[in-house]
C-alpha cells in the first residue's frame, strides 16, 4: 500500500518561526485569543458575505479576514454540527527519588495493564502497568522507586519490568485500596507541557491546559484548538441551533515529533486510541444525509478530524468485506490505507460508509462505543470525505500537522495563511491563536 502514498518533499511545506511568536503562556481570557478566518471564495456568495462582509480579499480563490475567536458563533452558519475531542490530559510525569537520592521521571505514556484504554487503567485500585519514558542515571530492568502523595496516605511503588533505550514497562503499585490510579497522579504528578513551551508546569496550567469541556482522562498532551472555547460561546452558537458532538481521540506524545525522513512516506505515523459512541455516530449519520452547502461539518482541532476522517475509512473496510472484533488493535486504520482504497472504484458516499458502520454497531459489534486505533496521516493529496470546516492553532514547521493544513487548504493557501499570521503578529503553537478554515 505505501506506493500509494503521494510523494511528498517536507521542504515545501516548511516556514521560519521565530522563536518570540510561540506563545510561552495563553491569553487570561481563552476566547480573546486572534482569530485568523480563510474562506474558499467560491463560498462567499453562498453564506459567510452574508455573515463577514468586510472580509479582505487576497486573491482569486482565497480570502482572509482577521477577528477574535469570541465572533466565531457569527461566522459558522445556522444548523451546522460541530465535533470536540473531549480528551482530558493527565498529570502524566512523575518524579521519584532513588535510594541514593538521584532523581527519576517516569513518563506514562499509555496502559498494558488491565486494560489498553486508559480511563479504564486509570481507575485501577492496587495495580496498573503502563508503557513509559524515564530520564534518569542507572536505570534497568528490576529498578523499583517509591513516592508518597502529598497527603502522606498513599505510597506509590514503580518497578521496572522491561527496558529498550528510553523506554520502560513500568509497574505500579500502592498499599491504599480506596485511591484510584488517577487520584494518585493527580496528587503527585505534573502536566506534561509540550517540549517548545521551554518552562516549567505552574499551578495554571492545571486549568489553562485543559478544554472547559475535557472529560475523559488519558491523553499527554491537550487537544489545543479547543482551549479558546468557553461556555458562553457554547451558548451562542446553541441559539443558532449548531449541534455539539464529542468523540475522543487520546492524543500521544507522538504528536510533537517532528518528521524526520525525506520521504514523508518512510515517516511512522504514531497510532492512537479514540471512541465514538452510537449517538454521535447516528447524530453524524444524519447530518450527512440532510446535509446542504448552508450547513457546514465543524471539527475543531486536527484530532477531530483525523478522528472523523478515520470513521469513514473504517466503514470502507467494512463495505470491502475487512471484518473487525471489537479489541482496539483490530480495529484499526493504518496510514497507507486511506491512500490506497482512494484508488478504488465505487467507494461509498460518506453517509453511505457511516450507515455500514453504525450497522455494524448494531448488529455484529453489538456495542453501544466504538473503539479503535488510527494512524491516518493526511498529506496533500488526500481526498477529505466528512470535514469541510476546520478549526485549529498554527503548527510547528517540520511536523504533520502542518501537511494536514496544507491537505485541507492547499499548499499555496497554507503558505498565504500563515504569512498573514506572522504579518499580524499571531501567537503560535498550543498556548497561541486560531484560525477557521472554510474549504
Amino acid at each position: 500500500m505505501k506506493e500509494f502514498f503521494p510523494n511528498i518533499i517536507l521542504d515545501d511545506y516548511s516556514y521560519n518561526l521565530p522563536k518570540e511568536r510561540i506563545a510561552l503562556y495563553p491569553l487570561s481570557d481563552r476566547s480573546s485569543s486572534k482569530l485568523l478566518v480563510a474562506v474558499n471564495n467560491l463560498l462567499i456568495n453562498n453564506f459567510l458575505i452574508k455573515q463577514s462582509d468586510n472580509l479582505n480579499f487576497q486573491d482569486s480563490n482565497l480570502s482572509v479576514d482577521h477577528r477574535l475567536f469570541k465572533d466565531i458563533p457569527s461566522l459558522i452558519p445556522e444548523n451546522s454540527l460541530i465535533f470536540l475531542n473531549d480528551t482530558k490530559v493527565i498529570p502524566a510525569r512523575l518524579l521519584f527519588r532513588k535510594n541514593t537520592g538521584g532523581l527519576v521521571e517516569i513518563f506514562c505514556l499509555d496502559p498494558v495493564f488491565p486494560s489498553t484504554d486508559p480511563q479504564i487503567s486509570l481507575q485501577s485500585e492496587k495495580k496498573t502497568i503502563w508503557n513509559c519514558l524515564y530520564s534518569g542515571r542507572n536505570i534497568k530492568e528490576g529498578s523499583s522507586f517509591q513516592l508518597t502523595t502529598n497527603d502522606s496516605e498513599t505510597i506509590l511503588n514503580a518497578l521496572v519490568l522491561k527496558k529498550d533505550g528510553k523506554n520502560v514497562l513500568v509497574e505500579f503499585r500502592w498499599d491504599n485500596c480506596n485511591e484510584k490510579f488517577i487520584n494518585i497522579i493527580n496528587k503527585i504528578g505534573n502536566i506534561p507541557l509540550p517540549p517548545y513551551i521551554n518552562r516549567e508546569t505552574e499551578e495554571s496550567d492545571y486549568n489553562t491546559y485543559q478544554t472547559v469541556y475535557a472529560s475523559s482522562d488519558g491523553s499527554v498532551a491537550s487537544p489545543t484548538a479547543g482551549l479558546h472555547f468557553t461556555d458562553n460561546i457554547f451558548e451562542e452558537l446553541s441559539k443558532k441551533n449548531i449541534s455539539i458532538q464529542k468523540l475522543t481521540l487520546h492524543i500521544g506524545l507522538g504528536t510533537f515529533s517532528l518528521i524526520e525522513s525525506k520521504k514523508i512516506a518512510n515517516h511512522n505515523m504514531h497510532s492512537e486510541l479514540l471512541s465514538v459512541n452510537l449517538i454521535t455516530l447516528k447524530s453524524l449519520l444524519n447530518f450527512l444525509q440532510i446535509k446542504d452547502n448552508n450547513k457546514r461539518l465543524v471539527a475543531v482541532g486536527t484530532t477531530s478530524i483525523r478522528t472523523l476522517e478515520t470513521l469513514y475509512w473504517l466503514g470502507v473496510k467494512i463495505a470491502l468485506g475487512v471484518k473487525f472484533n471489537i479489541s482496539f488493535n483490530d480495529l484499526l486504520l493504518n496510514q497507507y490505507e486511506p491512500y490506497y482504497y482512494q484508488n478504488t472504484a465505487n467507494l461509498p458516499s460518506p453517509s453511505e460508509s457511516i450507515n455500514l458502520l453504525v450497522d455494524y454497531m448494531e448488529n455484529q459489534l453489538k456495542t453501544n462505543v466504538l473503539f479503535g486505533r488510527t494512524e491516518l496521516f493526511i498529506v496533500p493529496g488526500y481526498d477529505f470525505k466528512i470535514v469541510d470546516t476546520l478549526i485549529t492553532n498554527f503548527h510547528l514547521p517540520g511536523s504533520t500537522l502542518i501537511l494536514l493544513v496544507a491537505a485541507f487548504i492547499g499548499k499555496d493557501n497554507f503558505y498565504r495563511i500563515y504569512n498573514e499570521a506572522l504579518n499580524n503578529n499571531y501567537r503560535f503553537l498550543s498556548y497561541g491563536d486560531s484560525s477557521i478554515l472554510f474549504r
